[in-house]
């Protein structure tokens, strides 16, 4: 028995002998859109394991080692203090009047509780003023998509005032603005931060509120159907606009995790492997190479083992209709999910 299941007219499943298959890549992308691909994978880089290394296995006994000091890339006095929603709105603001020919601020809708999700664009290209120039990549950084996983939120807030103050100072950042087009969301569930609780206002857990794979084909009315207004304006937010990479920031584990979370064929604690496998691999290997631990695979607070600091959703665990999914299906946004710690609201002083 062969079944199809389509995927937005690029590609889509098939069923051969009760197994569910990929058929074609989810989003065909042209030699165009894997050069930016390959040109932000060399920007964003930079420390790499040594040809030849190998993970060290658990069964030896290690020597402990050293650890060297992790240089800091952004004042640490932004991150050493939790800003209210108010104040997170004052600094994106601030920074846009400092910085008029970087930055633009705007908001792609509301809370239930009507708290503004602030954006923050900052680039050098003409994004800020005009038109989005040709070949110029959109990437995008969101976090606190669960009200109590703080981090990513105070990270986001922190690297809007690196990239505007060291542009110019810095090479690697000035290089980085006058190539691509950023756009910083430090909070999608500013409610549930308010209250430090997982879920929005309405108990709705945000990241299991999007469309997924068996909604594909719906037209755009039956997609935004009955969703929170959060997802809602994430929804929208991505299928208007043409981001290439993404990165949604989560706290209670270290590590990168990456498509496919759910799949037709899905089985928790095995690999749900999508077209672009490879891609989001090397992408998931980069930023836990460049993390101070997370790439030996081991997370500090929980007994977890996780192969190189990286793993594929349904491997870790299956999640249906994520935003991290609904990225890659209905829009050419590759998205990876990054745990950046075991504590989800350390105290303000670590």
């Amino acid at each position: 028995m062969l079944c199809v299941v389509q995927q937005g007219g690029t590609g889509g499943w098939k069923k051969v002998d009760g197994k569910w298959q990929s058929v074609n890549p989810v989003v065909t992308r042209s030699r165009t859109e894997r050069s930016n691909i390959d040109e932000l994978l060399k920007l964003y880089g930079g420390w790499r394991r040594p040809p030849g290394y190998s993970q060290p296995t658990t069964k030896k006994k290690k020597k402990k080692k050293k650890v060297k000091a992790v240089k800091e890339w952004v004042d640490t006095s932004w991150l050493k203090k939790y800003h209210t929603h108010e104040e997170m709105i004052d600094t994106l603001d601030s920074l846009a009047k400092s910085y008029p020919n970087l930055v633009r601020r705007y908001s792609i809708g509301r809370s239930v509780d009507e708290r503004e999700l602030a954006v923050i664009q900052i680039s050098a290209t003409e994004s800020i003023k005009s038109k989005r120039p040709s070949l110029v990549p959109m990437v995008k950084f969101v976090a606190n998509i669960h009200g109590d996983e703080t981090v990513g939120r105070e990270l986001l807030i922190g690297l809007a005032r690196y990239l505007t103050e060291e542009y110019g100072k810095n090479e690697r950042v000035t290089r980085l603005l006058n190539q691509t087009d950023i756009h910083l969301l430090p909070s999608i569930n500013p409610d549930g931060y308010a209250e430090l609780r997982r879920n929005n206002v309405s108990d709705e857990d945000l990241n299991r509120d999007f469309p997924g794979w068996r909604d594909l084909n719906k037209p755009r009315s039956e997609l935004l159907e009955g969703r929170e207004p959060e997802s809602a304006a994430m929804i929208k937010w991505i299928l208007d606009n043409p981001f290439l990479l993404s990165l949604s920031f989560h706290d209670g584990r270290v590590l990168v995790n990456y498509p496919w979370d759910d799949s037709p064929d899905a089985i928790e604690g095995e690999k749900a492997i999508c077209p672009d496998d490879v891609i989001f691999s090397q992408l998931s290997q980069l930023y836990a190479d460049n993390h101070a631990f997370m790439w030996t695979g081991k997370c500090l607070c929980h007994s977890d083992t996780f192969t190189q600091g990286i793993s594929n959703g349904a491997e870790w665990y299956v999640v249906d209709n994520g935003m991290q999914d609904f990225n890659y299906l209905f829009s050419s946004c590759l998205e990876l999910t990054v745990e950046l710690s075991c504590w989800k609201k350390p105290p303000p002083h670590l």
